[in-house]
């Protein structure tokens, strides 16, 4: 995925290149659904580190 600045989107960088929304909404491309959520956050002993909770 590469985050687009001025379209505040998301690009799926593999074959067929879908595009989201902030949100994870599909808004053009061959994805075939949305993305789905995770719930996230911060790693309290390494700030620069997401932890992504399944």
């Amino acid at each position: 995925m590469e985050y687009n600045h001025d379209a505040k989107t998301f690009r799926c960088t593999s074959l067929g290149h879908s595009t989201f929304a902030t949100d994870g909404k599909l808004l053009k491309g061959l994805a075939s659904r949305s993305l789905t959520k995770f719930e996230a956050k911060l790693d309290a002993s390494d700030k620069n580190s997401l932890v992504i909770l399944l």
